[in-house]
């Protein structure tokens, strides 16, 4: 098969359009692509125009190269590169492949997620958890705790050992890689999230009915961050109390390597995509994304604690229950009475609250530790 490039290729690299190429083919092409990249991020029309304030008319952004069953993939915003520049970079991509030796391939644009996308985040209601893994530094900031900085967290191996099987008893595993979707198989995830990972760029494996999704965490950050979210249609508030009483039976069970974990009911599965924890109408809290082994988003349903939450606490809360690694889980409520628009909601929430106040951060204190964690994450680098 001779190296062919696609014919929607050149109609899409036109001045100001973001891009992402799928590379295919039977040969490792990673070191072919990085080769192109190269001279893609080279590319020079000159001097700026006016519109533009960088200070040449080439490419704004190139990633490397993203590795993916079959071949790689690559993500341009190609600023206000000249279109004359534009058409040379198919020839580029081809040139580099046969430089490496590969005669075989295609360039083409792979299917991007979309609108099926648009409709299953606005299913709901839905099962939401969220669940932020043992950090690649030594805490110490903001409590008691002493440690060493652990070992580096493998997210991809943390994620599928956490809420692997819950996926695989949900469908068939869908890889949503630089915004394409990416067919896999269970034998082939962890590898692919490991590469995708290291190759500087997010991941979230999906069903492949978009009923239940389970977000890679970053690449980037000292904090391995996951969510789970399911929600189908046709579903009522029994159907999504049961969901998060399973999510929790997930986050149960891997306890002793969490450092935060919490369910709740969202109204909608918006963000399925984003393992960070977003609010769902129940006020805007600071971020605490650093600082999950001693703060918590906000109260939920169900939530995790660990040794820095306790510290703050003075102990673990009213109801709490002990669980494996030293951590204790608090339950406030049943399921039901969380899903939105119940009329116990309000009143358990701010039971919630009051219960883990130390651990709800104002956004002064939230900045503050964050900046020190910035700085501590500096030191240990």
């Amino acid at each position: 098969m001779p190296i062919i490039v696609s014919e929607e290729v050149a109609a899409a690299l036109q001045p100001e359009a973001t891009v992402v190429l799928a590379v295919r083919s039977p040969h490792p092409v990673h070191d072919a692509l990085r080769s192109a990249l190269f001279d893609i991020a080279a590319l020079n029309g000159g001097w700026p125009a006016a519109h533009d304030s960088s200070d040449r008319d080439g490419p704004k952004y190139v990633s490397g190269p993203v590795p993916v069953p079959g071949g790689g993939l690559v993500l341009l915003d190609v600023g206000w590169t000249p279109v004359d520049l534009l058409r040379t970079i198919p020839a580029l991509l081809a040139r580099s492949l046969r430089a490496a030796g590969i005669s075989n391939a295609s360039v083409e644009l792979p299917p991007r997620i979309g609108a099926r996308y648009a409709a299953a985040q606005e299913r709901g209601p839905a099962a939401r958890a969220w669940l932020r893994g043992p950090m690649s530094f030594s805490p110490g900031l903001g409590s008691s705790v002493p440690g060493n900085p652990p070992p580096l967290v493998s997210t991809a191996g943390w994620f599928l050992d956490v809420a692997g099987e819950w996926l695989r008893e949900r469908g068939d595993p869908l890889g949503v890689i630089v915004s394409v979707e990416t067919p896999l198989t269970w034998d082939t995830v962890a590898d692919t999230a490991a590469a995708v990972l290291a190759a500087g760029q997010p991941m979230a494996v999906v069903t492949g009915d978009l009923t239940a999704a389970g977000a890679v965490a970053r690449p980037y950050g000292a904090v391995p961050e996951a969510s789970l979210t399911e929600a189908r249609p046709g579903w009522d508030g029994t159907d999504v109390a049961a969901a998060m009483l399973a999510q929790r039976q997930v986050l149960r069970a891997a306890a002793d390597n969490l450092v935060w974990a919490g369910v709740a009911a969202g109204r909608t599965a918006r963000y399925l995509l984003e393992p960070r924890w977003v609010p769902d109408g129940v006020g805007d809290r600071p971020d605490v994304e650093l600082l999950g082994d001693l703060a918590v988003p906000d109260a939920l349903w169900y939530q995790i604690l660990s040794a820095g939450h306790l510290d703050r606490l003075g102990g673990p809360p009213p109801g709490a229950v002990e669980l494996p690694g030293g951590r204790v889980e608090l339950t406030v409520g049943d399921p039901e009475q969380w899903l939105p628009g119940h009329p116990d909601r309000p009143a358990l929430l701010t039971r919630a609250r009051d219960l883990l106040a130390p651990c709800l951060l104002d956004p002064a204190e939230a900045f503050s530790l964050s900046r020190e964690r910035i700085g501590l994450l500096s030191r240990q680098s």
